[in-house]
């Protein structure tokens, strides 16, 4: 016989011929060939004690009086109406993803929009398209609100670069770079601070002012989703 080399330890020779039967000496796994013509007169031999042991076979698979189940056997499908019983642990997670809801009502007043400038127009109805009217619509979610950044971006990044200021802008709000108090200007005053920290210069400016929310970056981001104020 060939010993297998064993490139793990406690496996054996996959490429082993299928007339190969494993044997272990002392954790040395080796493989004894066994003469076909010998294997077929212990096959025989064995297959007698297997008849007798038949009906045991049976008697083991059936039910015990308490109803439970051999191992191995399978198990009996619940009836038709009835559910299985969920373990304490297992408790329902609950979904409080709403998005769908706040879809339905952007599609629904994009729809609106299409067909109210149809009605206008009628005449010009292969002008109207949705890149112009979705647009349209997002300067009316955040119309008035002239906000500041505090904290949201890097050192090293220039804020008109990033996707929440062009958002911002997309949405009809006018970014700031800096306060811009009422004494300062009474048309163009700042409205919102955006701020990811407490602390910064901006936030103790705005929170001296009564006219100017202090909110987080999460406010805005809900604010695009949502396309409402």
């Amino acid at each position: 016989h060939v010993k297998p080399y064993r490139f793990f330890k406690h496996t054996g020779d996959i490429n082993a011929p299928p007339q190969a039967t494993k044997t272990n000496e002392n954790t040395e796994h080796q493989f004894q060939f066994i003469n076909p013509e010998e294997r077929g007169d212990s096959q025989d031999e064995d297959k007698a004690p297997d008849e007798d042991k038949a009906p045991d076979a049976q008697d083991k698979q059936a039910p015990d009086a308490q109803g439970k189940q051999p191992p191995g056997a399978q198990p009996k499908p619940p009836p038709e109406g009835s559910f299985p019983d969920v373990a304490p642990d297992h408790e329902a997670v609950e979904d409080t993803d709403d998005y769908l809801l706040f879809l339905e009502t952007i599609l629904t007043n994009v729809h609106k929009a299409f067909f109210t400038l149809y009605d206008k127009e009628p005449s010009d109805s292969k002008k109207l398209d949705l890149k112009t009217i979705i647009p349209y619509l997002k300067k009316k979610v955040l119309p008035g609100v002239r906000l500041v950044f505090s904290g949201v971006f890097p050192m090293n990044v220039r804020a008109n670069t990033t996707q929440i200021y062009k958002l911002a802008e997309a949405f009809g709000a006018v970014v700031q770079p800096d306060v811009v108090t009422k004494e300062q200007d009474e048309t163009k005053f700042t409205t919102h601070l955006v701020a990811a920290r407490w602390g910064t210069t901006k936030v103790n400016t705005a929170s001296r002012l009564p006219y100017v929310q202090i909110v987080t970056p999460q406010w805005l981001w809900c604010c695009i989703e949502r396309w409402e104020k």
